[in-house]
């Protein structure tokens, strides 16, 4: 059930609970760094200097918590992104 189909059935307010539930983990897991919504249930964490294996930690972390929070209903798996370096 992603939050169009929340928006649809269970109104604006339900979803807007979901989403400042995600945000909340999000800034959990990845304190220090910036978060932004970019749409809907997109996310982006910009991690500049963070090494590989303990961006890994983090993101088994936020899983984990996704999960915890069954929070994973709601959220379209979209992939992951990793942006390592800018020219």
């Amino acid at each position: 059930m992603g939050l169009e189909t929340i928006n649809d059935e269970q109104g604006y307010a339900k979803s807007n609970i979901i989403i400042c539930l995600v945000n909340a983990v999000l800034k959990e897991v990845f304190a220090g760094y910036r978060i932004y919504r970019i749409t809907g249930n997109r996310f982006v964490v910009v991690c500049p200097d963070i090494d590989s294996a303990y961006f890994d930690k983090l993101m088994k972390m936020l899983e984990c918590e996704i999960n915890n929070k069954q929070l994973r209903w709601y959220l379209v798996p979209t992939g992951l992104m990793r942006i390592l370096s800018f020219l």
